[in-house]
């Protein structure tokens, strides 16, 4: 599979569950020959997360062979995103223009506020302010998705973003994130590339050169063109949804994941 991900790298994302579970059952070794005989099985059945992944990797692996020759060209269209966040309350925003130069007017936007009805893994450490590179990934990956859209059945193209946080823009450009939920939002994010025939070109920027986007994450809306609004579509994933089940105890759940992670 670590081979396959030279030559798939959308697909390199989803070993890190696999990773996790290989380290659980290496670290129970000892336990597992205590155990009376027969009754060790259960310890090597994989959990529901892992065999989502796997299923996904063989959905992949199965389909024809893009090539990734001759370079995919940029399109028109891009933007920036980033996210604000305290210790209660967090804000994700972005904007996009196929416009080369744009003025505020122009560009398209969205600003939206985490909870956590709907953003559970936002609440999983003490406060939404411990998860901001979640969260600034978060807006990566919505306006990813709804360019994506807009290009969807078109020939495939790099999709120019920008951000300022240099770690997502690492762990975007190789497709690598040990962190939950760091790790399942760059899955959905791979998805999106895979299945959209784009790719994210994410760019670090410095934050005073990211003052839109910076601006849509404060609620300060002055310049924005209030017809260019978009409402980002949080319910249609690909994965995003099974990996991040939400549920009435959504706290408990939440922050065992982070235990977990720790």
């Amino acid at each position: 599979l670590n081979w396959a991900t030279q030559i798939c790298p959308p697909m390199r994302p989803f070993l890190q569950p696999l990773y996790a579970w290989m380290m659980a059952l290496r670290n129970r070794k000892t336990t597992l020959l205590q155990r009376p005989r027969g009754s060790n099985q259960a310890y090597g059945r994989p959990p529901n997360d892992v065999v989502e992944v796997s299923r996904v990797i063989k959905e992949i692996l199965c389909q024809a062979a893009t090539s990734h020759t001759p370079h995919r060209p940029a399109t028109s269209a891009h933007g920036a995103t980033d996210a604000s966040a305290n210790e209660t309350n967090a804000i994700v925003g972005g904007w996009y223009s196929v416009l080369p130069n744009p003025d505020k007017w122009d560009v398209h936007w969205f600003s939206i506020k985490i909870n956590i009805q709907k953003h559970g893994w936002a609440f999983a450490r003490e406060t939404p302010q411990q998860s901001i590179a979640a969260l600034e990934l978060y807006g990566t990956l919505i306006l990813l998705k709804h360019i994506a859209h807009l290009h969807k059945g078109t020939a495939r193209v790099d999709i120019p973003l920008k951000t300022d946080n240099m770690g997502n823009t690492y762990m975007v450009t190789n497709y690598k994130a040990k962190k939950w939920p760091n790790s399942v939002l760059l899955m959905e994010l791979a998805l999106q590339d895979h299945y959209a025939g784009c790719r994210a070109d994410l760019q670090h920027v410095i934050r005073e050169t990211n003052v839109w986007a910076d601006d849509l994450t404060h609620t300060s809306h002055d310049g924005f063109d209030p017809k260019k609004e978009f409402i980002p579509d949080e319910t249609t994933w690909y994965i995003l949804h099974k990996l991040l089940i939400q549920d009435s105890n959504i706290q408990t759940k939440t922050r065992r994941a982070s235990r977990t992670e720790t």
